[in-house]
């Protein structure tokens, strides 16, 4: 379990070198995945190993590949234990958007706090999950049309509007035409 740890672990100290603190080296931070995605929230995961007294961890997690603009930072919270596995949820998140995130663990060693950052991962977020209904539509008709008298005015045609419909139509009237023989009559 301790080799699969350290291969795991390609994250970079930052502090540490010649002058590691005294709890006997480096302490492990390693990335785990992403998991429950969706479009405004996730659970990241990762393992920290070789926690001495003091260490906390907390995520860090941006929009922003270099992970500098944009970043948010969860709440350091305290180790209890040397090997722990670890998890946060985070939430309003944007829709399809790519995070990229990392576990970042403090280790205070007397008036020193060192970093160590796991490995940057990335996650993307799903689609907006809004309900999708169509829209009720209710048509009523008006108007009614008479045929003219022979040899009548003829009025206006009657409108027929469709309402709740995006366009309104109207009807046309035709008048019957006089033939020469019908007005000999």
């Amino acid at each position: 379990m301790q080799r699969r740890l350290i291969a795991l672990a390609a994250g970079t100290a930052v502090g540490f070198g010649a002058a590691a603190p005294a709890f006997g080296g480096q302490p492990i931070a390693a990335s785990g995945d992403a998991t429950s995605v969706s479009a405004t929230a996730a659970d990241l995961n990762g393992v920290v190993a070789r926690a001495a007294p003091g260490t906390r961890w907390r995520f860090a997690y941006s929009p922003n590949a270099r992970m500098r603009r944009g970043l948010t930072l969860t709440p350091a919270v305290p180790l209890h234990g040397r090997v722990v596995a670890v998890e946060r949820h985070v939430s309003y998140l944007r829709p399809h958007t790519r995070y990229f995130w990392r576990i970042v663990v403090l280790v205070t060693a007397g008036h020193r706090t060192y970093v160590v950052d796991g490995a940057r991962r990335s996650f993307v977020t799903g689609p907006p999950t809004r309900p999708v209904t169509p829209p009720t539509r209710t048509t009523t008709t008006t108007g009614t049309t008479t045929a003219p008298a022979p040899g009548a005015a003829t009025a206006p045609p009657a409108a027929s509007t469709t309402t709740g419909a995006p366009t309104a139509t109207t009807g046309t009237a035709t008048t019957p035409t006089a033939t020469p023989a019908a007005l000999a009559r």
